[in-house]
């Protein structure tokens, strides 16, 4: 593999992992919060406790929602990426199996990506 794909490769790797790391650390930050309040408040727990599993929540939460976040936009921007290249190779496909479901920035462009092929076609 060439040095300018390489770089390409951990370019766009680089811009999921911060995709999926900002989503997961807000999502085990707001969760803990809550998790730490409920044990302390309604289960009486002493806050140094309610804390600690707290943060062992937290780190559980991060792992897992990271994950599934950085599966899920790795797999859009990896359908978006060859519906590009393939226009660019000027090989027109039929993509009726790409489904656009989080109605986001990344759905728009692939759907755009689609019919600019339809259109070149």
């Amino acid at each position: 593999m060439s040095d300018s794909r390489k770089k390409k490769r951990k370019k766009k790797s680089w811009s999921i992992y911060k995709l999926g790391l900002r989503t997961a650390v807000y999502t085990a930050i707001l969760t803990s919060i809550v998790l730490f309040l409920v044990l302390w408040l309604a289960y009486g727990f002493v806050p140094k406790e309610a804390g600690t599993f707290a943060g062992l929540f937290t780190v559980l939460v991060f792992i897992v929602t990271y994950g599934v976040n950085f599966s899920l936009e790795y797999r859009r921007l990896e359908t978006l990426e060859r519906i590009t290249k393939n226009i660019i190779r000027k090989r027109f496909m039929e993509y009726e199996d790409v489904t656009t479901t989080y109605h986001d920035e990344v759905d728009y462009l692939i759907k755009q990506a689609i019919k600019s092929s339809r259109t070149i076609e």
